[in-house]
């Protein structure tokens, strides 16, 4: 075998089965590195996925009797929907056209940005693992360190170094406090992934500077940062400066990290709903109940609170209108009109900025039921608006051109690769929502891009299908979209991310992460964060049912992607904990895990693979145990808590039923989600 040329070994390789190929790993270091190939772990990921199953699907389908046909197309007329598929009168493509034009529209790779399929492989079917960072515990007179009573999280945050790497945890506690964790290796062997590096006094986050002296007053998270429509961004971490800005109540808290000392409190006029990621030198976007302002950190307030430090020179551009005193204001600098966005309906719930060099937008989601865009350079004023018909709690961004349905091969025979590949060579980035419709879940993408790039990108014809609008729904003119409605949940959807080479990973009201194609419909695999077990992943299949379990505890693809239209009625009953946010982190080069902040106030890191075993065995504080009482009155309370949620979702579901009859069967509308096969 050493003898043999590579290209033959590959060869023979691609006709292993996955677990053998990594068993061969083991053999040597030059089996090792063949093992490895990128080219032969993109086609093993591309035959295991739904967009591959689909197409092996309809060559089946198209093998049929012209009797069976017939009666099929009978049935796909009367319960048709649109999602962007072409019917084709042209002559058919042979079956390696076919396979050629699935890859093209699957592959995840993009201009400037290459994948590793081998750990794409591992994200997609190996299993899954969640590790619970330690347990804040409240200290009590008369207790030992550790015996106290657990403490919830009321956000997250992440620190990141200078190479982009995430080292530590952030989050304000119930108590008013603050707490640092590390999940990376870090550069003492005291601080084990996982464990409590640091803490502050409770009561610094209060909401006047008299009261975090004697932190006896404790911060209620539920009643000021969480809504009925999903969780709130009130965490927000600047890395290069190494501050933290944190939203409680009408306050804005600026931290420094370094000494976890309070550096600035703002206050603002309604109660904080949601904050911008801090991007230095660019001021961070706060949104309140009614307002949005402008708050730069570099500029001088003269309305600093007592509890600032007054060496620290900044202003608050866009906030309260309240004109500074004389004795306040520098010789060289004059009072500026300061302005804020006074919004028509209240309640914003994720800020997003662009993260493109120079860029000034801003997108605004909320209980109101259209994307707000503003440009900084010209605040207050907006510069437009797209339509969605949802209330979306979380934004976020796919840092590649969106290609809309019509211009997909896979779905359009009629689309050239060539046209394709020019979409995806186009610059522009793809924005994401996740929130609510109507009761169920709705994922949402839209296609962001200069009128100029498409001129330049995109031919006549493919540019007017880009600028019809696009997808099922659409947005503005001018902006393509995609609205999954009808496979994505049947409950809201809490939170969205990036995650890995083009997969879109979001949480539901069920306790599950998902993970999709970029495509926005195509199920990878998915995770239930109340399973005491390590889940195995699922092996594609989403569109025919095919594809085989993957990882070692069977699979969750083929399956649950071909029976999501009735999820209504098979997915099984929760009764545990809800993923309220979602934060992408690379803990080493290679690694891309997941951060989760619950709705239980706990966080925890979501792994794959079997090197990944989570965090040391860590209960409370200082080794202490995490919860007061015995273990009976721990299960008294798990108790309790399941009946109360199974209570509440009972009267959930009936509320969906009477609210959407008939969706069970399309019906209802909803914008066009990506329902059939795709």
């Amino acid at each position: 075998m050493d003898n043999l040329p590579a290209e033959l070994i590959l060869l023979i390789l691609s006709y292993l089965p996955p677990p053998d190929i990594i068993h061969l790993q083991l053999v040597s270091q030059r089996f090792h590195n063949l093992a490895r190939s990128n080219d032969l772990w993109k086609a093993i990921c591309f035959d295991s996925s739904a967009t591959e199953s689909t197409r092996r699907w309809r060559e089946m389908r198209a093998a049929q009797s012209e009797e069976l046909a017939a009666l099929r197309n009978a049935m796909s007329d009367a319960f048709s929907r649109e999602d962007g598929n072409q019917n084709c009168e042209s002559e058919p493509l042979s079956e390696g056209t076919k396979r050629k034009r699935a890859l093209a529209s699957w592959d995840p790779t993009w201009p400037g940005r290459d994948v590793d399929f081998w750990e794409e492989y591992v994200h997609r079917y190996a299993d899954v693992g969640v590790g619970w960072v330690q347990t804040p515990t409240e200290a009590k007179r008369g207790a030992t360190r550790g015996e106290g009573q657990s403490l919830e999280a009321g956000g997250v945050g992440v620190v990141g170094d200078r190479d982009g790497l995430v080292q530590q945890v952030v989050a304000p506690l119930e108590d008013g406090s603050i707490c640092m964790w590390q999940i990376g290796d870090g550069h003492s062997a005291t601080a084990k992934p996982g464990r409590i590096i640091s803490r502050t006094k409770p009561g610094l986050l209060t909401a006047t500077p008299s009261e975090h002296t004697n932190g006896r007053q404790s911060l209620s998270f539920q009643s000021t940062s969480s809504n009925d429509t999903g969780a709130v961004d009130n965490v927000s971490v600047d890395s290069a400066l190494n501050h933290a800005y944190f939203a409680t109540a009408n306050h804005l808290h600026q931290i420094d990290l370094q000494t976890l000392q309070l550096v600035r409190r703002q206050e603002f006029p309604f109660p904080l709903t949601c904050l911008s990621q801090a991007s230095h030198p660019n001021p961070i976007t706060v949104g309140t109940a009614e307002t949005i302002h402008l708050f730069d950190v570099r500029a001088h307030n003269p309305h600093l609170s007592s509890a600032s430090d007054p060496s620290v020179k900044c202003e608050l551009i866009a906030g309260p209108q309240v004109p500074p005193t004389p004795a306040n204001v520098p010789n060289n600098e004059h009072p500026q009109q300061q302005q804020h966005v006074q919004l028509t309906q209240p309640g914003p719930l994720s800020i997003l900025h662009v993260p493109t060099p120079s860029s000034n937008d801003l997108w605004i989601s909320g209980r109101f039921t259209s994307l707000l865009h503003y440009d900084r350079r010209f605040w207050p004023q907006i510069a437009g608006t797209l339509f969605s018909g949802a209330r979306l709690s979380c934004l976020s961004m796919l840092p590649h051109s969106f290609v809309p349905r019509e211009l997909d091969p896979a779905r359009n025979e009629n689309v050239a690769l060539g046209d394709f590949g020019r979409v995806k060579d186009m610059p522009g980035v793809t924005l994401m929502g996740a929130g609510e419709y109507r009761g169920k879940g709705s994922l949402e993408l839209y296609g962001l891009s200069n009128h100029e790039d498409r001129q330049c990108y995109l031919p006549g014809g493919v540019a007017e299908v880009w600028g019809g609008g696009g997808g099922s729904g659409g947005g503005s003119a001018g902006t393509p979209s995609y609205k999954n409605r009808f496979t994505a949940s049947r409950t809201r959807l809490l939170s969205v991310a990036p995650h890995g080479g083009g997969r879109i990973v979001f949480s539901d009201g069920d306790g599950n992460l998902k993970w999709v194609e970029k495509d926005g419909s195509s199920l990878v695999r998915q995770f239930n964060i109340n399973e005491t077990s390590r889940a195995g992943g699922g092996g594609g299949g989403g569109g025919g049912g095919g594809g085989g379990g993957g990882g070692n505890r069977g699979g969750t693809g083929g399956a649950q992607a071909a029976t999501s239209l009735w999820e209504h009625q098979h997915t099984a009953e929760n009764t545990g904990d809800i993923v309220q946010k979602i934060l992408p982190v690379s803990r080493s080069a290679k690694s891309n895990d997941l951060l989760i902040w619950t709705g239980d106030g706990k966080i925890g890191l979501v792994g794959f693979g079997k090197n990944f075993d989570g965090f040391v065995e860590l209960e409370g504080e200082d080794g202490g145990a995490g919860e007061v009482g015995s273990e009976e009155e721990r299960e008294k309370e798990e108790m309790y808590g399941r009946g109360m949620r199974r209570a509440l979702e009972g009267l959930a579901n009936e509320t969906r039923f009477v609210r959407g009859l008939g969706g069970l069967f399309g019906f209802g509308g909803g914008g066009g989600g990506g329902g059939g096969w795709w």
